[in-house]
């Protein structure tokens, strides 16, 4: 799978604060450009045309607008880091999600999740996956190296092939605000959100790793 950042668990609520800071710094730059070049333009011999001002303000507006559409992504990750995880499967929150799994697939392993956090994430990347008037695609969970994994494979494709990169919350890329509360989501409870692209055909892994037996023990006792 290709990457946004290192597939590195312990670091990823970092990482995404990180990049929620990067994508700030982008509208807020641009505004204080704008601001200055206005700045400048009023304060010079000539002054600055009517209609010139008209359109730096509303541009300026544009870029507060982001602003404000990026920091309440601030405000949703807050509220998933409050949700309390409780035990289910993905089976059981794919159900919630609108998404079909393989009824041959063996039965779910138990994981604490957030399950109203990441029943919108699936069904928010399951969504995008599947483009514009599209059914949802189907999940395929599995296990895979001590850890439990769901795969939605969709019909969309990306411009550039590189759909990793929409985690980051690229400027001005439609859809990247829900994949990147998706990631936050699924970064909550340990787990990771890739996205890669194969044959035209965008390819998202969820995974978490398995509770060890000692704690669903110490659970159990509590």
């Amino acid at each position: 799978m290709d990457a946004a950042s290192p597939p590195d668990p312990a670091g990823e609520p970092a990482r995404i604060l990180h990049a929620l800071r990067h994508a700030l710094a982008d509208p807020l730059s641009a505004a204080a450009l704008k601001l200055d070049l206005v700045e400048r333009r009023l304060l010079s011999p000539s002054g600055a045309d009517p209609s010139w001002m008209v359109e730096k303000a509303r541009a300026v507006q544009a870029d507060i607008g982001a602003t404000t559409r990026l920091l309440d992504l601030l405000l949703r990750i807050a509220e998933i880091a409050g949700e309390r995880p409780e035990e289910t499967s993905l089976r059981d929150v794919c159900l919630r999600s609108g998404v079909s799994l393989d009824a041959t697939a063996a039965a779910s392993p138990h994981l604490l999740l957030r399950v109203r956090a990441l029943t919108d994430a699936i069904r928010g990347v399951a969504a995008f996956a599947g483009g514009d008037g599209a059914a949802p695609p189907a999940g395929r969970e599995g296990l895979e190296n001590g850890r439990a994994t769901l795969i939605l494979e969709g019909a969309r494709a990306t411009a550039d092939g590189h759909p990793a990169r929409l985690l980051d919350l690229p400027h001005g890329s439609e859809g990247a605000q829900a994949l990147f509360v998706a990631r936050a989501a699924v970064a909550a409870d340990g787990g990771r959100l890739e996205l890669a692209e194969r044959g035209g055909r965008l390819s998202a892994l969820f995974s978490w790793p398995l509770r060890v037996q000692g704690d669903e023990g110490r659970k159990d006792e509590s």
